[in-house]
């Protein structure tokens, strides 16, 4: 079980999307955690980004996950999804990331990746 972590206000429970949180913050990036999309949840068709990073020229959505829970037909709905997303929102949102397990399952990795994503700001 993974100690409970505040990410802007919120409860998180996922070493996966903490040690995420954590290395943004670390390279000075602004984000928003858990920023719903086309109603999120409560609508057929809706989604929650686990993250929006405030990139140039345009904020990227992140999605930060386990691979147990999103394998098979979860991936496939996912890429349906990731397409939405950069159909309906290309003007305000670049094609969104995901990140498993070999991308933030350490802080050390979590660390790589948005250095090798993102790069450090300022």
């Amino acid at each position: 079980m993974v100690a409970p972590v505040i990410i802007h206000g919120i409860v998180s429970t996922s070493r996966y999307e903490n040690n995420f949180a954590a290395a943004l913050e670390k390279y000075g990036w602004q984000y928003q955690y858990q920023v719903s999309l086309f109603g999120g949840r409560d609508v057929v068709g809706g989604t929650v980004v686990d993250f929006i990073v405030y990139t140039t020229p345009l904020p990227t959505p992140v999605y930060v996950q386990a691979e147990y829970w999103h394998s098979g037909s979860r991936a496939e709905r996912e890429k349906v999804m990731d397409a939405l997303i950069a159909a309906r929102l290309r003007k305000y949102y670049q094609m969104p990331r995901r990140f498993g397990s070999i991308d933030v399952g350490t802080p050390e990795d979590a660390e790589r990746t948005v250095l090798r994503e993102f790069g450090r700001m300022g």
